[in-house]
Formats: C-alpha cells, sequence, structure tokens
C-alpha cells in the first residue's frame, strides 16, 4: 500500500493535463515545505532568506495552480501536516516589524548600497506569504 506521500505525488500526476504545467510535483513541494525554517529579524535579506522567499514563491504559485484547476491541493495538505503555518505567521510577522521599524531607517543605505532586486524581494516577500495564507484559508 502507498504511503501518504507516495498517494499526494499519484494525484498531483493525474488529472487533465495539470501535471504537465506543474511548478512543483507533491515531493519537491514536501522537500521545500520541510525546509522552510523561522526567519530571525537580523536574517532579513541574508541568503537563506532569499532562498527560503525562493520556495514560498513557488509554492504559493503551485497552490494557486491547484486551486484554479481543481487539482490535489498537496501544498495546502503539506503545509499543514507537517506544521509549517506557524512559520508562515511568524514570517508575516517578522516582515511587518522590518518593513515598519527598520525599512525606513535603512531605506536610503538601500538605495544607494544594495541592488533594488533585492530590496525589492524582501519587500515582497510579505505578499506572498501572505497570499499562500490566503489561499489556504480560503481552501478551508
Amino acid at each position: 500500500m502507498a504511503g501518504p506521500l507516495q498517494q499526494m505525488l499519484m494525484r498531483s500526476q493525474e488529472g487533465t493535463g495539470a501535471a504537465s504545467t506543474a511548478l512543483v510535483n507533491a515531493y519537491e513541494a514536501e522537500q521545500l515545505i520541510e525546509q522552510l525554517q523561522f526567519t530571525q529579524l537580523q536574517q532579513v535579506g541574508d541568503a537563506r532568506f532569499l532562498k527560503q522567499h525562493g520556495a514560498i514563491t513557488k509554492l504559493n504559485l503551485q497552490a494557486h495552480l491547484n486551486a484554479q484547476t481543481h487539482s490535489d491541493e498537496f501544498v495546502l495538505e503539506l503545509l499543514v501536516s507537517l506544521d509549517k503555518l506557524s512559520v508562515l505567521v511568524q514570517e508575516l510577522l517578522v516582515i511587518e516589524v522590518w518593513k515598519e521599524q527598520l525599512y525606513p531607517l535603512l531605506k536610503q543605505h538601500l538605495a544607494k548600497n544594495v541592488d533594488s532586486a533585492t530590496s525589492y524581494l524582501v519587500l515582497y516577500h510579505e505578499a506572498a506569504v501572505a497570499n499562500l495564507l490566503e489561499v489556504r484559508f480560503a481552501a478551508c
């Protein structure tokens, strides 16, 4: 008998062409979700943060694709089963504090010394995390 991960992987590859347009399959999503970690305020913008932002963006896009195509919502199921919703909520709180307390102090430094793409990704991160949580709670 197949385990839960194998069942989700098989379901993610079934359907009406949704698997061919999938960004990540259930196995890849599980790996990305397992690697999600709490972010400390001083880590915002560092290499680990940017890697986690990339993972959250992929998961967010895949969750939207699954919802749009009415296919298996393995991303949302894995976020719950691997107990990572608290990581996403904490990400929102850290970015909110960074944006409200530190960004005004760093704005000029960032404009002069940091490429604009990195600055943008830090600010965009809040939207990506909030959107992933929105998809999760809209599915309830």
